[in-house]
This record gives C-alpha cells, sequence and structure tokens, in this order.
C-alpha cells in the first residue's frame, strides 16, 4: 500500500518512520497489537461471534462515519486502499475484544476483584485552597474552624490555584489516585465538612474540604472498570518485554 500525491509518493515504511520519531508510533503499534492478539485468544477460546452482531457493528460503524448507500462505503475504503476484507477482519477484531473481555470478566473473577481491591474505585468530592504561604493556610484553617468563614469564599479570595479559584476551590469528584499516597489517607479516612491540612509541597501548601465521601459499591459503573481492568492486566502479560520495530 503507497500513498499517493500530486509530487510524489508515501510509503508505509516512511510513515513509520515519520510517527517513529515523533513518538507517535507507540500508541498506534499498541492497538495494532491489542487487536490482532485478542481475535487470537477469541478464536482459542471459541467465542462466536454472531453474524448479527458483525452486521450490527458494521451498520453503526457506517452511520458515524456518515456512509449511507454501499456505494459511500465502497468509496470510503478505496480511498483508504482498503478492501470490503479488510473492513470486515476490522470490525471482528473490535467485537472480538468485546466477547474477550466479557470472558475474562465472568461475576465471580469481578467480585473477587472488587473485594480485593474496593478502596481503589471510592471516590471524594472535594474543594481545596492553594496558598504560597503556610501562615496564611493556617490563618484561613482558623478563619474556617473558629470564625464560621465560608471555606469557597476564601478560596476565591486566597487561592493561587487558577483552575478552582473562581469556583471557590471546587475540583469535584476524584480517586484516590488523584492524590499522594499521604493525603489519600486522610483524606478517604475523613467525613463530610472536614478541613485537611496544610500539605506541603514544594513551598505550596494546600488546604481540602471534604464535600462527600462515597464508598464503593459494586454498581455498573464500578463493574465496567473492572472489566477494562482485568483486560487491561491481560494486554500488559502480552506486551509485558515490549516490542521493536525493524527492517
Amino acid at each position: 500500500m503507497n500513498i499517493k500525491y500530486s509530487n510524489g509518493t508515501v510509503t508505509p515504511d516512511d510513515v513509520i518512520k515519520f510517527l517513529s520519531l515523533t513518538d507517535q508510533s507507540d500508541g498506534i503499534i499498541r492497538h495494532v497489537i491489542l487487536y490482532r492478539e485478542a481475535a487470537k485468544k477469541a478464536a482459542e477460546l471459541g467465542l462466536i461471534i454472531p453474524d448479527e452482531d458483525l452486521q450490527q457493528y458494521a451498520d453503526n460503524f457506517r452511520k458515524m462515519h456518515g456512509l449511507i448507500a454501499a456505494e459511500d462505503t465502497y468509496a470510503f475504503l478505496s480511498g483508504k486502499g482498503l478492501t470490503e476484507d479488510d473492513f470486515e477482519h476490522f470490525c471482528e477484531g473490535a467485537l472480538s475484544i468485546i466477547r474477550f473481555k466479557e470472558h475474562l470478566s465472568d461475576k465471580n473473577k469481578i467480585e473477587e476483584y472488587f473485594v480485593n481491591n474496593r478502596s481503589d474505585f471510592d471516590r471524594a468530592r472535594i474543594s481545596k485552597i492553594v496558598v504560597k504561604d503556610a501562615n496564611l493556610a493556617n490563618e484561613i484553617i482558623i478563619q474556617v474552624s473558629e470564625e464560621g468563614e465560608d471555606f469557597h469564599a476564601l478560596a476565591r479570595r486566597y487561592s493561587i490555584d487558577m483552575a478552582t479559584k473562581y469556583s471557590g476551590g471546587y475540583i469535584g469528584e476524584i480517586s484516590r489516585k488523584t492524590l499522594d499516597q499521604g493525603a489519600a489517607a486522610k483524606v478517604f479516612n475523613a467525613s463530610q465538612g472536614d478541613l485537611l491540612g496544610p500539605f506541603e509541597r514544594d513551598g505550596i501548601f494546600q488546604l481540602i474540604l471534604i464535600e462527600e465521601i462515597k464508598k464503593a459499591e459494586l454498581g455498573d459503573n464500578v463493574i465496567e472498570l473492572i472489566k477494562e481492568r482485568l483486560f487491561n492486566d491481560w494486554f500488559s502479560q502480552i506486551i509485558k518485554e515490549g516490542f521493536e520495530i525493524s527492517v
């Protein structure tokens, strides 16, 4: 396959070299390997993709790309140097990923993973004030805790974090991984309304107000996150030694 334009031709080798030198190749190569290995594993396990599912996936793809008539699809594929077989293999690969992901994450595996990693799925809604002076941080604590001042008003007055300053310091919902280990332990062991800190890092002092702590439950959102993790864990083993591009 070559890419032709008015003044010449670009080869696949040219594309790979450019992507590699601009640090764009790894993500694309990982995705190609993912499609190939998931399809291979699904076939080994006998995970059959019904024709109607394949047709539905292809129809959705065409709708998403505005390919209403069959002629539109042929022109789309031809313009990219692809055949109908290429398109069918792509759809099969995408559905293989879905089927194999479901195989890896049956009910028992999901429940076991949740029990062993429940805290990973806890969430907290927080607001923060960020200042450069320890004395000011401690003064704000006194104003909120002892004098009844409004934390969010003080955030708008004093915080140097421009991303949250004008929303009263409100960050929204976060996971444990959003914070460093020390702050995460305190935040997720706190209660609604608690004011924590100051947490110091590189001369910057942060105060955190706990708006809400949401302990994890095995609902639909968490189930989908666990499925994704189990699938990513499998794929990480496939490419644990990385990959290289050879001439």
